[in-house]
């Protein structure tokens, strides 16, 4: 019998973020039937955009997903926001807070038979975010400048050079970039990482 794993998405809290992380589970699992995955929601502090998200999930029971499975996280408070920094801010503090849940959950996974211990990962992603990463840190470079500029880079994750376009939007401010290099540095924490590369095909 053929090894199987199993990967936890966690989407930003948001409904767009997490629509898209969910069709992208569905690839997973419909490519390859060693996949099953969890998908752990991390609610928005918004109760209109909180509210959105329940009747999507209420949508989604009607039919259910072979081998994709939810786990919506509870939800914390995050103070009002008035201005990009604090907000970005703010919602980086918000998504740390809900870091507890996220372990129990993960170790509840690890501790069932026939679990590999090891938290799976897009190695396409992993690889573009820790590049970045190391540009910001080890070479200096104005990684705002490079994510706003009209030009395609070489990420070593990626066959073919990436168009700055495609970048992540939130390397476009410095606020951001402070945000996702925070993120970046702790992956580098991480002692087991299955790298889980999708059998796309064009």
């Amino acid at each position: 019998m053929a090894n199987t794993a199993e990967l936890v998405f966690i989407p930003a809290p948001g409904l767009g973020h997490i629509m898209s992380t969910i069709e992208v589970a569905k690839l997973f699992v419909n490519r390859d039937q060693r996949f099953s995955i969890t998908v752990l929601v991390i609610k928005p502090p918004s109760s209109t955009s909180g509210s959105a998200i329940t009747a999507y999930f209420e949508s989604l029971a009607k039919t259910a997903i072979n081998r994709v499975s939810f786990v919506e996280l509870p939800q914390d408070d995050a103070p009002p926001v008035h201005d990009l920094k604090s907000f970005l801010t703010s919602l980086d503090e918000y998504i740390k807070s809900h870091c507890k849940y996220v372990r129990n959950v993960v170790a509840e996974l690890l501790s069932q038979p026939g679990s590999a211990g090891s938290l799976g990962l897009c190695a396409a992603f992993l690889g573009y975010e820790l590049f970045m990463q190391t540009l910001n840190d080890d070479e200096k470079q104005d990684v705002v400048e490079l994510s706003n500029a009209d030009t395609e880079v070489s990420v070593p994750s990626f066959v073919k050079p990436v168009p700055t376009k495609f970048f992540w939007d939130v390397l476009r401010t410095k606020d951001g970039l402070e945000v996702a290099m925070s993120g970046a540095r702790k992956l580098r924490e991480i002692t087991k990482i299955a790298r889980s590369t999708p059998f796309f095909q064009k």
